[in-house]
């Protein structure tokens, strides 16, 4: 049997043909790898933020929850800039300055309040005259991701609705 020269020219064509293809198919093969892994790990981050949310969230409520019970004793009490956990026992929310375990045995939950001024006309100012009805209340929930300690912040302010 003899091989014409463009039956080994075709010959030749197709095993480059294939190695292309394999190539392409690789490269493929490994960006879907790639995007998945990567898409993994955002899924796995999105969750710790969502809860982080709620964390904090629940956090206002709890002290929204701490100013219902009584402004003078249980807000007043406190002090600015100090930072507290909250703990949940015998049906009530308190505020500690006693390091609590850990969320779900990953995030940690400070809480700090802020003396609130009060300008001339009465809007909150950075500067001015104490409000003693109101405080600013900043909760920050943190957790490790990766290689370092992520947190996510909420702010608002409570008043001492008996006054």
């Amino acid at each position: 049997m003899h091989l014409h020269r463009d039956d080994a020219h075709i010959k030749g064509f197709s095993l480059v043909e294939l190695l292309v293809g394999a190539s392409i198919f690789s490269i493929f093969t490994i960006a879907i790898v790639v995007v998945f892994q990567s898409f993994l790990t955002h899924s796995f981050d999105s969750v710790e933020k969502v809860q982080a949310s709620f964390l904090a969230e629940e956090g206002i409520e709890a002290m929204k929850s701490i100013r219902d019970r009584d402004w003078d004793d249980e807000i007043l009490a406190l002090s600015t800039n100090t930072n507290y956990y909250l703990a949940y026992e015998n049906n009530m929310w308190s505020a500690t300055t006693v390091p609590r375990d850990l969320i779900d045995g990953t995030f940690e939950r400070l809480v700090v309040l802020e003396e609130v001024y009060r300008d001339g006309n009465d809007d909150i100012d950075v500067s001015g005259t104490d409000d003693p009805n109101t405080r600013k209340v900043i909760i920050t929930v943190a957790w490790f991701a990766g290689s370092a300690t992520t947190t996510q912040t909420l702010e608002t302010y409570i008043t001492n609705l008996n006054d």
